[in-house]
């Protein structure tokens, strides 16, 4: 019964509701209630003129402050980007000093005339598939580079030789260069010597070795100094495959590079 009651109440203040309002709409448009509106207007407008000034404030001080924002986003990427060089700069002088201290290093206990050059560019050889197996540096013949010498990286490792000079740059193969030939030594007990050269870019390799030499995973491979004006005792890889077939003369040897050498920044070209 009151759940009936309360309703019917609700209908009431539905239906009375919608009334009002229909008695607003028509009065509006009919112009019954326009004194009346336009009494509630003038006492409205000093609290629209409050809330329109107060909304206008904010949206200037939305521009504001997003202009701001904007600027100090643009002023942080800047100084990130300066950070970005500057820090690229650091490192890259760091890995400079860090190549020069080896150098030192290594030339204090080998009596080796040199000259220190930076690593130009990388030369792509387009007549075969290896990549990269050519680099230019910026001494040249006027500087005492002739074509033949070593040339080696901050460890002492040669990673190729003088193949081209030219008054103020020359060009290097590098030892995974299939026109770079060394005269090599494997340091096993034979002392076992031959010619190593570059194989498909990736690696060396000492051919025509006798199948009497023992060779073993791991020999160090060096430069035998024989007949050229390379020194003897400069690292060039180690053995990391021997191929040996019994009804074969010959066995084989794959030399893997000691350094990266795709990774060439200064080099030092060992003089006679």
């Amino acid at each position: 019964m009151k759940k009936k009651g309360f309703n019917f109440l609700i209908t009431r203040w539905n239906l009375g509701f919608f009334l009002f309002f229909a008695i607003l709409i028509i009065g509006h448009y009919s112009g019954i209630l326009n004194p009346l509106e336009r009494v509630f207007f003038e006492i409205g407008n000093p609290f629209n003129k409050w809330l329109y000034q107060k909304s206008h404030r904010l949206a200037s001080d939305y521009q504001e402050n997003k202009r701001d924002f904007v600027a100090d986003l643009a002023a942080c990427q800047e100084k990130n980007i300066i950070f970005a060089v500057d820090s690229a700069k650091t490192k890259e002088l760091q890995d400079e000093n860090n190549k020069l201290r080896a150098f030192i290093d290594f030339f204090s206990n080998h009596e080796y005339r040199k000259i220190y050059a930076d690593v130009l560019a990388q030369e792509v050889l387009s007549e075969t598939n290896e990549s990269r197996q050519n680099i230019i540096i910026d001494k040249g013949f006027k500087d005492g580079v002739s074509v033949g010498l070593g040339v080696i990286n901050e460890k002492g490792v040669i990673v190729g030789k003088v193949v081209e000079a030219k008054d103020r740059n020359a060009k290097i193969c590098l030892v995974t260069s299939r026109s770079c030939k060394l005269a090599a030594t494997i340091q096993n007990q034979n002392k076992t010597m031959g010619v190593s050269e570059g194989s498909l870019g990736l690696t060396t390799k000492m051919n025509f070795i006798p199948q009497t030499e023992k060779i073993s995973i791991n020999d160090l491979v060096i430069t035998s100094g024989l007949g050229e004006i390379i020194p003897r005792g400069l690292a060039i890889g180690r053995v990391s495959e021997v191929i040996n077939k019994s009804n074969e003369i010959w066995q084989s040897a794959t030399i893997e590079p000691l350094v990266d050498l795709n990774n060439l920044t200064i080099v030092a070209v060992v003089l006679p």
